[in-house]
């Protein structure tokens, strides 16, 4: 039993120095037009993070920081928005709200067992694992508080760990660039739909 724990560790250390993550681009992005300044809008984002599924959930804060990074950058290269505001402070301010939903839902089991396999192959074989994520975006009524548009997407990171695993790792398929891929994607798609339907158009009147 000793020599089957010692394994396992290894396992991990070998899984871990040749660990890549990959991901899977389910998403298309659409194309957003180019908008003139004039009519740009600024923008509040209520941004929570989620460990589960929708309906299926616990928030989690731990990644947020990540995650809002991500989303930052999307919402910026966008091109819709004036300014992208996160805060309270933002939101006093801002033309345009947004709730945008992050559900990381990653296997616990496949894992283990795939490592096992791992194990008895010499680390030959690489381990799997995956992470899904539903990104959820919809515009409110700021008045309201009521949901005026929403989009869902969905997408993934597949992660494989073990000597076959080690080139691309090498070649730069790390966690911190899938998920920015992954998240990136994810949100711009959102984007892209709601721009395309006319939910960030400014209002009449407004300035």
């Amino acid at each position: 039993m000793n020599k089957f724990k010692a394994g396992l560790l290894a396992a991990a250390i070998v899984c871990f120095s040749g660990c890549a993550s990959i991901s899977q681009h389910q998403v298309a992005v659409g194309t957003i037009p180019t908008i003139p300044e004039a009519s740009k809008v600024s923008v509040y984002v209520d941004l929570r993070y989620y460990q589960g599924t929708p309906g299926d959930a616990t928030a989690d804060g731990t990644a947020y920081a990540v995650v809002e990074g991500v989303a930052r950058q999307a919402f910026r290269e966008s091109g819709i928005f004036s300014t992208v505001g996160f805060s309270d402070t933002d939101k006093l301010h801002a033309q345009k709200f947004i709730r945008l939903s992050v559900y990381e839902k990653t296997a616990h089991v496949l894992p283990v067992v795939t490592t096992i396999i791992s194990y008895f192959t010499a680390f030959i074989l690489p381990s799997y694992g995956s992470s899904h994520f539903v990104v959820e975006l919809e515009v409110i009524d700021p008045l309201t508080g009521s949901v005026i548009s929403k989009t869902e997407n969905r997408d993934a990171i597949h992660r494989y760990a073990g000597l076959l695993a080690l080139p691309a790792a090498m070649a730069g398929n790390n966690p911190s660039k899938a998920l920015s891929e992954t998240l990136g994607e994810q949100f711009k798609a959102a984007l892209a739909e709601q721009n395309a339907q006319g939910e960030f158009r400014p209002q009449a009147g407004a300035h």
